[in-house]
């Protein structure tokens, strides 16, 4: 009776283990879609030359068993690799994209302040807007923005988060 018994919870606690694995795929994209969300925040409250910083958007893709972040917007690869000589390069990923100091627009990043055209009343902490005669533009002296890295934080807050949500769901 007793190996009964036994046999019997085992089965019980199979079964409760196999309706859990059912909800990991979910429970996956909820958490990964939640955490899009913290990272289109970060691109959007990130240090630009800027204060006419364009939304950013984080998609979720899932293809099979795996999750990618996509991330797109005028100003996602300034925000995650950061622009300029001034600027360390911090972002592990910033070599094996291609992204280098003083690497952007056609070498003018490389120069130690450089100016780019805007709307007048754009300029922030990282820039000097110098208005044009007539008002009907402005150009900007910077020295670049430092790279905020939102996506690569994103990889490396996402892992933890899946765990823990997993531990709530008892795997």
């Amino acid at each position: 009776m007793q190996v009964t018994s036994n046999v019997g919870d085992v089965i019980r606690r199979l079964e409760r283990l196999q309706a859990n694995i059912k909800k990991v795929p979910d429970t996956v994209v909820n958490v990964a879609e939640k955490d899009a969300r913290v990272t289109e925040e970060a691109f959007l409250h990130a240090p630009t030359t800027t204060v006419d910083v364009k939304p950013s958007m984080v998609h979720v893709v899932r293809l099979g068993n795996v999750i990618y972040y996509s991330a797109y917007g005028d100003d996602v690869s300034f925000i995650e690799f950061g622009t300029g000589i001034r600027y360390p390069d911090t972002n592990p990923l910033a070599k094996k994209v291609g992204a280098k100091r003083g690497g952007y627009g056609k070498g003018q990043g490389a120069n130690p302040p450089w100016v780019f055209d805007e709307v007048p009343g754009v300029a922030s902490a990282l820039s000097e807007e110098i208005p044009t005669k007539d008002g009907s533009f402005s150009f900007y002296k910077t020295e670049g923005q430092p790279a905020s890295m939102p996506m690569f934080f994103a990889t490396q807050r996402l892992p933890v988060k899946i765990k823990w949500a997993l531990k709530e769901i008892k795997l």
